[in-house]
């Protein structure tokens, strides 16, 4: 089997996996992605405005759903503040508390999407927590029958 296929075959099990992991179907994501288009033809007639490539709102919908799931705990929140430093501290520590106060209080918040964005952003580039191994575990739990599946590489994760 030539790399290329392997690496087809990885992206397709680590999906499904990750799909199953953080609570979501294939089709929800599809119904969701439509939506976002449909908006965007409806609202043309007001500028320059373009639907986002359909791997980005893959990416982008998987690790806030991963962000919710894994890094809004306190310990986790802890280690991303003392990451940081100045004023990046201080924007991390109002960001924390709305999404503290979310999880607690179950409520809505505008910008709570854009909030466990950042939140993965942030966790992610500081080290706080390694994102392609929670996919390398993912992918090593994946049934894929008759195949031994590589390690995955930088440019074969999700996110």
């Amino acid at each position: 089997m030539n790399l290329d296929t392997q690496s087809v075959i990885k992206n397709i099990a680590l999906e499904e996996k990750m799909l199953k992991d953080l609570g979501f179907t294939q089709e929800q994501l599809d119904k969701k992605y439509a939506e976002i288009v449909d908006f965007v033809e409806k609202d043309k007639s007001k500028g320059d405005i373009s639907v986002i490539p359909q791997g980005y709102f893959l990416h982008q919908t998987l690790s806030k759903a991963y962000a919710k799931k894994y890094l809004v705990n306190d310990t986790t929140m802890k280690k991303t503040y003392n990451s940081l430093k100045g004023e990046d501290k201080k924007n991390f520590g109002q960001l924390s508390d709305s999404v503290l106060y979310n999880k607690e209080n179950n409520s809505k918040m505008i910008d709570l999407d854009a909030n466990y964005y950042r939140l993965y952003l942030v966790a992610s580039k500081n080290k706080v927590v390694d994102v392609t191994k929670y996919q390398q575990d993912l992918l090593d739990k994946a049934d894929v029958k008759g195949i031994k599946l590589s390690k995955l590489k930088p440019d074969e994760t999700i996110f």
